[in-house]
């Protein structure tokens, strides 16, 4: 299942712990996951950054949606089926969005988004909890403005 390259390096890997030793490819799996700690530390792990994403996240769904939609939202008019209907028709836009800004050639993301990357998932749940918030929280936003 592995590239002839990835199972020579996690031969490597196996080695060097079953022997109590070093190798180059778990100085680099070090050096990795520090690198990666403090990424995630600065950038996943950080409350305001979080939440301004979430707020734009909101705010993008929120326009097409409408004010209709949102208002059935509320008020329990929106089934489960129709909020995961939306969410499987929102989130592949999104992705291609994000896709398409880290520099993904346009004709590969069709077959990318077929292949139901793990991106795709997390903006199936990303989306999901959007809704939940516009249907609790904003709608409690909107009751103590008036």
């Amino acid at each position: 299942m592995l590239s002839h390259r990835h199972a020579e390096a996690i031969r490597e890997v196996l080695v060097a712990v079953a022997t109590g030793t070093s190798c180059s490819a778990l100085d680099a799996l070090a050096r990795s996951h520090a690198e990666v700690g403090l990424e995630l530390a600065a950038n996943e792990l950080n409350h305001t950054q979080n939440k301004l994403r979430l707020d734009g996240l909101i705010d993008t769904l929120r326009t097409p949606l409408g004010p209709e939609f949102l208002k059935r939202l509320r008020n329990g008019a929106i089934t489960r089926a129709l909020r995961l209907e939306t969410i499987k028709e929102a989130a592949p836009f999104l992705v291609k969005e994000f896709l398409d800004e880290v520099g993904l050639e346009p004709d590969k993301i069709g077959d990318f988004l077929l292949s139901k990357p793990l991106i795709l998932r997390q903006v199936y749940g990303k989306l999901w909890l959007c809704l939940n918030w516009l249907k609790k929280v904003d709608s409690l936003r909107f009751v103590l403005k008036t």
